[in-house]
């Protein structure tokens, strides 16, 4: 997933991508996806096929056919559709806060949310290309709604995860600092800090 940061094409144009899963659980909608993919290249060409490896780029994939091919190796492509969406402007990230629809726009907590394995919802612009000999539909991406947290899939953990059933009586840590710092507050009670005066 690059929401965050931008990416630099051939031409030397920035642009930010996504890889989206589809679950095939999700039936209805797969259909659904499949059938606008077919209409929009129909629209482009009267001999536009839904064909896989055909001489149309159909833009959805099937992560179970390229697990067994080799194309894939990452287990998460089981079981899941897949496709590519990029834009060439950052996309607009909502989220629920306090029940409300919120626009996120803090670079921290964007990058925070923005993380590959985790669900969004997204707006999506399905439409034909013809480029270089290359055609058939591709996908642009619009803006993303943040839905809930998973497993990541960039490989990355956090420290709580990996340090949590670490032994920390044992004699061999040490402290990483004196204990005064523990909690900010020392035994004599200075706080460590110069106090700032508010009159």
């Amino acid at each position: 997933m690059f929401l965050n940061d931008p990416q630099v094409d051939d031409y030397g144009n920035e642009y930010y991508s996504t890889q989206i899963l589809v679950p095939k659980s999700e039936k209805e909608f797969c259909e659904k996806l499949k059938k606008t993919i077919n209409t929009v290249g129909k629209s482009g060409w009267q001999n536009f096929k839904f064909v896989e490896g055909g001489a149309f780029k159909i833009l959805l994939r099937d992560g179970d056919k390229e697990l067994e091919t080799g194309k894939q190796t990452a287990p998460h492509f089981a079981g899941h559709y897949f496709f590519n969406a990029k834009c060439y402007q950052q996309p607009g990230l909502m989220a629920k806060k306090g029940g409300k629809k919120v626009l996120i726009t803090d670079p921290v907590e964007r990058k925070e949310i923005m993380v590959s394995g985790y669900h969004f919802v997204f707006s999506l612009l399905i439409k034909c290309f013809d480029n270089e000999g290359s055609k058939g539909v591709n996908c642009l991406l619009n803006n993303v709604f943040f839905v809930k947290k998973d497993d990541r899939l960039d490989g990355s953990s956090n420290a709580e995860d990996d340090f949590g059933e670490m032994d920390i009586e044992s004699e061999e840590v040490e402290e990483s600092a004196p204990s005064s710092y523990d909690d900010g507050f020392s035994e004599d009670g200075d706080d460590g800090f110069l106090d700032g005066i508010d009159e």
